[in-house]
């Protein structure tokens, strides 16, 4: 049995970009220079600016003029996302299907968006809402074999949470924690992370548990359990669902929203 977690370092250059996410007065041109020491990062960006959905009539070819034509939130979410995509590379081996967990982080984090009031906050739901799952991550990267147990324990009917407990002692709530603090995320992120299974006490961990709640709801599965498995939908719809839902343009647009993400990611 596996009783302690590793969280496995950020590379420097993500440990520093995730660090000035976290600052809500980050300029422009700080992100750009953290984008910019990154291949991944600045290819994920530069592929987000130049796709379909965001082009301007001549290519974008700087990190700068990407931040600016698919707008500062939004690059920040994407680099958020794509820092998460680095350690996700390490899960091969853990049974997860990698397909869907991205899908589960991405629609958790858009709909953590749709239940959080406007402002500045949305940004923090959706960072909030794809870093959910970030001890999951963890777990899975230190030990693939232990996880991919898990995995096999979680689809024949045990509970993800008592699978986590019974190879590792521990679970990817607890994990989290570890996580959230080795890379030094805020105290309302850090609550998101370790409460979104539960009841939450802070707004942002509400939005991302309503988030991950409505995801299941919608057919998304986690990676470990498949989309339609009964299991994933803890709890009943509510009503506020529908305007969560109209507020991002309803399910299509989701998905949509979904594959822009994905299609950016391809490149980090």
């Amino acid at each position: 049995m596996v009783t302690h977690v590793p969280v496995p370092p950020l590379p420097g250059a993500h440990a520093r970009a995730m660090s000035l996410l976290m600052e809500v007065d980050a300029s422009l041109a700080e992100v750009a220079a953290v984008i910019e020491a990154d291949p991944g990062l600045t290819a994920s960006m530069l592929r987000a600016a130049n796709s379909a959905a965001s082009a301007a009539s001549t290519p974008i070819v700087t990190v700068a003029d990407a931040l600016v034509r698919i707008g500062f939130r939004t690059a920040r979410s994407l680099v958020v996302a794509a820092l998460l995509r680095s350690q996700t590379n390490k899960l091969d081996g853990t049974g997860i299907d990698l397909s869907a967990l991205w899908d589960h982080l991405l629609v958790t984090g858009l709909l953590a968006v749709g239940a959080s009031p406007p402002g500045e906050g949305r940004s923090a739901a959706f960072t909030a809402g794809v870093l959910h799952d970030v001890g999951r991550i963890a777990m899975g990267a230190v030990a693939p074999d232990e996880y991919h147990r898990v995995v096999q324990l979680a689809r024949s009917g045990l509970p993800t949470l008592e699978a986590e407990r019974t190879v590792f002692g521990t679970d990817h709530l607890e994990a989290g924690l570890v996580a959230a603090s080795s890379w030094s995320l805020p105290p309302d992120l850090t609550e998101a992370v370790v409460s979104h299974h539960g009841r939450c006490e802070g707004a942002l961990a509400q939005a991302v548990a309503d988030g991950r709640r409505l995801a299941a709801l919608l057919g998304y599965g986690d990676g470990v359990l498949v989309g339609g498995d009964s299991r994933l939908v803890e709890q009943e719809a509510q009503p506020h669902d529908a305007r969560i839902l109209a507020s991002l343009g309803g399910p299509e647009a989701l998905r949509r929203r979904v594959g822009w993400y994905r299609n950016a990611l391809v490149a980090a």
